[in-house]
């Protein structure tokens, strides 16, 4: 630490920040002294999105801060910053934040694209079919589990974009029997749908499939 550096006693967690961003290149370490990191710990209930914010906005140059990491568990995007953070520093990450996105399916992928395949216990709980199409095509760069690729149905924006640049990147258009049953059924019922009719017609001119016949039987 600078020794003629004033640090002075901050009155709220933003006016730390701040100062951080100001300051952080004479700051040795990167990490103030205790007694002024105690200010994240004296505010109110209804302040602590705001302090989960700022805990993970100081992470970029404090680096791991265990004795804070209770204050960011609830508000995921202030998880993630702070994973993401914390990372970029060499630190080991904490799992038990890790695990708190569990569910989120936007916070997974985004920390996925970042750092490699998610473990199976939260790949699992990616939801959203959107994230779940990005996931396999920029981290997997391949088909997802069978079992998640059935959360596509119900979907047919996306059920179609995993067709064309995922599966077919691999093997036939065809996706799985029940996502195909939902997408044929679907051409019946919005037979102008410009997705699901791409995916029709593909499979039925899909030179790998035996009898073009095949691709409409539910």
């Amino acid at each position: 630490m600078n020794e003629t550096l004033h640090i002075p006693r901050f009155r709220s967690t933003n006016r730390l920040v701040a100062w951080m961003e100001r300051n952080w290149r004479f700051v040795e370490g990167g990490r103030l002294p205790r007694d002024r990191e105690r200010c994240f710990f004296r505010t109110k209930k209804e302040d602590r999105p705001e302090v989960a914010a700022c805990v993970a906005k100081y992470a970029r140059w404090a680096g791991r801060l265990p004795e804070c990491e209770d204050l960011l568990l609830g508000y995921n995007d202030s998880v993630s910053l702070y994973l993401r953070h914390v990372h970029n520093r060499g630190d080991e990450v904490s799992e038990v934040l890790v695990d708190s996105l569990s569910g989120d399916s936007r916070n997974l992928y985004s920390w996925a694209r970042r750092f490699g395949r998610l473990p199976k216990h939260l790949e699992d709980t990616i939801t959203e079919s959107r994230f779940l199409f990005l996931y396999a095509k920029e981290v997997l760069r391949g088909r997802l589990p069978s079992h998640l690729e059935l959360r596509f149905i119900g979907d047919d924006y996306h059920s179609g974009k995993y067709a064309f640049e995922i599966v077919r990147g691999f093997a036939p258009v065809r996706l799985p029997d029940e996502m195909h049953n939902f997408m044929v059924m679907k051409s019946y019922a919005e037979p102008n749908n410009k997705y699901v009719r791409a995916y029709i017609e593909a499979c039925d001119s899909d030179p790998n499939v035996v009898g073009n016949s095949e691709s409409k039987v539910i």
